[in-house]
């Protein structure tokens, strides 16, 4: 395999990509309403199961707020990455691909991997309020749930997240060039 067919590959792929993040939006849509659904079915078992005294209210509340957020993908993507990132430029807007722009179809293909990463921590964050599974690993999802969302963000903002990293870098470099002068 040689570089042309590399770049010609990433082409083809990065041509597909938003196709993939349509089917990925439908799917988000489709998984936040059988969430809110779910929610509403597991808070009417609590209830039943306890005849109305001290129910247990965080699991039907989890799998409503990971709902809302998958059904509401592109506004929650839009309003973290303009809390986190600021604004500038609409990340789920594309431009017309080029088919030999490497550097273009490897951001693309970095951000369609951080709406799924976006998806999986909301499912995760769902699954971690369920203290009855009886699995042991159970606990550990809350905290990688709420880190798969982190770093979404950071994928999906990669430009300004490549920014952020490079003004970093060079303020300790500058930091590191004092202490030794």
């Amino acid at each position: 395999m040689n570089n042309t067919d590399l770049v010609v590959m990433l082409g083809n792929l990065s041509h597909s990509i938003p196709a993939i993040n349509y089917f990925l939006g439908g799917f988000s849509y489709i998984l936040g309403v059988t969430f809110v659904v779910v929610s509403f079915t597991k808070l009417k078992e609590s209830i039943e199961e306890s005849g109305g005294q001290h129910t247990k209210l965080i699991v039907p509340t989890a799998y409503f707020l990971a709902g809302c957020g998958l059904f509401f993908l592109p506004s929650m993507i839009d309003l973290f990455s303009t809390t986190l990132f600021g604004t500038g430029y609409n990340i789920l807007e594309y431009s017309p691909a080029n088919r030999y722009d490497v550097y273009g179809s490897v951001t693309m293909l970095i951000q369609m991997a951080g709406f799924i990463w976006f998806m999986r921590g909301c499912v995760l964050l769902a699954h971690a309020s369920q203290p009855e599974q009886g699995q042991e690993g159970s606990k550990g999802h809350g905290p990688k749930g709420f880190l798969f969302i982190v770093a979404s963000l950071f994928a999906v903002n990669i430009h300004a997240t490549g920014n952020m990293l490079n003004h970093v870098m060079s303020q300790l470099i500058l930091f590191a060039g004092h202490l030794t002068s």
